[in-house]
């Protein structure tokens, strides 16, 4: 088969194309760029994890996003069906899958796990002061500190390391797929519409007029 260089695609035209194929390779399209973040931050929380002077803050950012955009890609009506995906994965990817799901929603989307706690107290003066009184409040907070775990951060990657793998053989796959549908449509249809662009619909979460 003859192929057309990145080179040679500048400049031309580029056109809609609408099949369930395509739908399908538009999707993981959008996957595989969620998937290149999460990896991104895991590269860079590793680096960052060498050393114990590096920001806290930054580290536990990068896990969240990590994780976060890692499972995206299995939400919502854009999303990937998880059993068409995990089937395809080698062995114990599945497992990883359910348990950084689980850590998604009760360690980051909601708060309800037994490692984040906080108890109220009262500090008290010195119980052998000539006056004994209550001074202030205080308290106790444990946190998740999953991000500090080379353990959990490598298995992270490990993960997204075999999606990303799977997500880039079915683009291939479904790339060819939508060329050949399109090669049996009639050409000049192609040229007649507009040229392909984004248009974004309304949305309460755009305001009119943000650049």
């Amino acid at each position: 088969m003859e192929k057309t260089t990145a080179e040679e695609k500048q400049g031309l035209p580029l056109r809609i194309f609408r099949s369930a194929t395509a739908t399908e390779y538009e999707k993981r399209v959008i996957a595989h760029s969620d998937i290149m973040f999460s990896l991104k931050c895991v590269i860079r929380l590793r680096d960052l994890n060498k050393n114990d002077d590096s920001d806290q803050l930054f580290r536990e950012a990068l896990w969240d996003a990590a994780v976060i955009r890692l499972l995206s890609i299995f939400d919502g009506p854009k999303g990937l069906k998880k059993k068409d995906i995990l089937d395809n994965l080698p062995e114990g990817a599945r497992e990883a899958f359910q348990f950084f799901d689980n850590y998604r929603n009760k360690h980051i989307a909601h708060k309800v796990n037994p490692i984040e706690q906080v108890k109220a107290g009262i500090i008290l003066s010195d119980e052998n002061s000539s006056k004994r009184k209550v001074l202030a409040v205080g308290h106790l907070l444990s946190k998740d500190a999953s991000f500090a775990d080379p353990s959990f951060v490598g298995s992270l990657g490990k993960f997204a390391e075999v999606l990303r793998v799977q997500i880039e053989k079915e683009i291939k796959t479904l790339e060819e797929l939508v060329l050949q549908e399109a090669k049996e449509r009639p050409i000049q249809n192609f040229y007649r519409l507009p040229p392909l662009r984004i248009v974004f619909g309304e949305s309460g979460h755009l305001r009119k007029g943000m650049t």
